[in-house]
């Protein structure tokens, strides 16, 4: 213990700890004539008062870690067995029954198996397992599965699930805890959203060498981003990759291009909307009309969309696509920023698309701003 003229030892046995207490000399090397005081204390004993105290069971230790206690300054020992047994201790007070309690995670855990078994209607037989501890600062966290006792379990892999319990030393964290982990707030200023913006455009255009017609974009896709790069890019390599991109489109469909390839050369330019006819000729293949009301969609921005009747919609972090029916996003957990989900779209954009999204939620499989996990 820092700052203490005591040094302990801490080790799992089975359905136990021993905690091995020294002085300081002593661990430094330096004789003493003081004698080390060995303390086991046992999870689980058939005393009664009567009986001699032995062991209930024989788990071995799986888990063992101290952590801060902020309000005294004191290391905590936590500790676990795989079967779920577990127990906290102030080493500086052994020979105090007070000294003993149950972590304060303990409780999540309790109530994360009775969910578990009354969810199954296992009568109780819900068995929970540790199998690891670890500590950062003034926070410990637990590892923790959950199985059925009484029978063989079958599983898929997707069903495999280790859940995390964070608390502190004494205390559980709670949703309104003010000083609780939070995670580092992202970078939101305009330089850095543009830059993690341009990687993923420099990535679509420039992917298989900048050879479109071995790319797997859809053509949606292939102007969106070039559409993007018009309206929030000033790299000039990306720019003219843009303006490639557009001339191949225009030559493929074949469809009118011309305003987006002239406006490649001043960034920082908007593209108007298209009118009906050229929404319902070869341009379909790439420009974007609404759904609610079939008229044309403006580039003026790389994050929202706009039609001609007012209508606005989010547009995909990584595809540049307008996201007009919100049952077919996903979001960073971290930033919220909405994404296409790749599992979901091919109702709305057939084949072509999800294959798409696909691979570039392979290449990008976190938020492109914060590293963030999507969630539905």
């Amino acid at each position: 213990m820092e700052g203490s003229d005591e040094t302990y030892l801490a080790a799992g046995t089975l359905a136990g700890i021993v905690v091995v207490t020294f002085t300081s000399e002593a661990y430094h090397g330096v004789e003493t004539s003081s004698q080390a005081v060995v303390h086991e204390r046992m999870l689980e004993t058939t005393a009664d008062g009567t009986q001699i105290d032995e062991r209930r069971h024989w788990e071995p230790a799986s888990a063992i870690t101290t952590v801060l206690d902020a309000e005294t300054k004191t290391n905590i020992l936590h500790f676990g067995t795989v079967g779920g047994y577990t127990l906290a201790m102030v080493p500086t007070l052994l020979h105090n029954e007070d000294s003993f309690f149950q972590p304060p995670w303990k409780h999540s855990f309790d109530d994360i198996r009775e969910r578990f078994d009354i969810d199954r209607d296992l009568g109780g037989l819900a068995v929970g397992r540790l199998w690891g501890l670890a500590s950062y600062g003034e926070f410990v966290v637990a590892a923790v599965t959950i199985q059925p006792g009484d029978m063989i379990e079958y599983r898929t892999a997707t069903e495999e699930r280790t859940t995390l319990i964070f608390s502190r030393a004494r205390s559980q964290i709670t949703e309104l805890d003010d000083t609780a982990m939070h995670p580092t707030i992202p970078d939101r200023s305009a330089d850095y959203l543009g830059a993690k913006r341009e990687t993923v455009l420099g990535y679509i255009l420039f992917f298989k060498d900048g050879k479109f017609d071995k790319q797997p974009w859809s053509h949606k896709i292939l102007y969106a981003t070039a559409c993007c790069a018009i309206v929030e890019s000033h790299d000039t390599d990306l720019l003219s990759q843009a303006r490639k991109a557009l001339k191949w489109l225009a030559n493929k469909i074949p469809a009118n291009l011309t305003e987006e390839i002239n406006k490649c050369s001043t960034p920082g330019s908007t593209i108007g909307a298209k009118s009906a006819k050229e929404l319902s000729g070869p341009g379909q293949l790439v420009f974007e009309k609404c759904e609610i009301c079939d008229t044309g969609i403006a580039w003026y921005s790389g994050r929202e969309a706009q039609c001609v009747e007012g209508h606005v919609f989010v547009r995909c972090g990584l595809t540049s696509l307008s996201i007009q029916d919100p049952g077919i996003s996903k979001f960073c957990s971290v930033c919220a920023t909405e994404y296409l989900n790749e599992d979901l779209v091919e109702a709305s954009y057939g084949t072509d698309i999800p294959e798409a999204t696909r691979i570039l939620f392979d290449a990008f499989d976190t938020c492109i701003y914060c590293n963030g996990k999507f969630c539905a």
